[in-house]
């Protein structure tokens, strides 16, 4: 399923609590007493891109089986799965680097 980020922007309680880690929407509602860093720390970022917490903080591989059991849908348009990094060539051929 695809969202907008007005979308998901709508599911920002305790209720109802999704988050966007890379470009993936999460329904994070039923594991939010589960998380071990608490729900707060989700309420945070409740209904926005939580990414660079999520990236930040460095999680386990069994938090990232749990997070994609917990996923329902994709930001529209965000069709990139993993960002690319650029080789040395890239940023030095193109002008959009310089």
């Amino acid at each position: 399923m695809e969202f907008t980020l007005e979308d998901v922007a709508t599911h920002n309680s305790r209720e109802s609590l999704y988050v966007i880690i890379h470009g993936k929407v999460y329904d994070v509602t039923g594991y939010a007493d589960e998380h071990p860093g608490g729900a707060d720390i989700l309420m945070e970022v409740a209904g926005a891109d939580g990414t660079d917490g999520f990236d930040d903080i460095g999680h386990s591989e069994g938090a990232k089986t749990t997070l994609e059991g917990l996923l329902v849908g994709r930001i529209k348009g965000n069709e990139a799965e993993e960002e690319v990094p650029l080789s040395l060539f890239d940023i030095y051929v193109h002008d959009d680097f310089c």
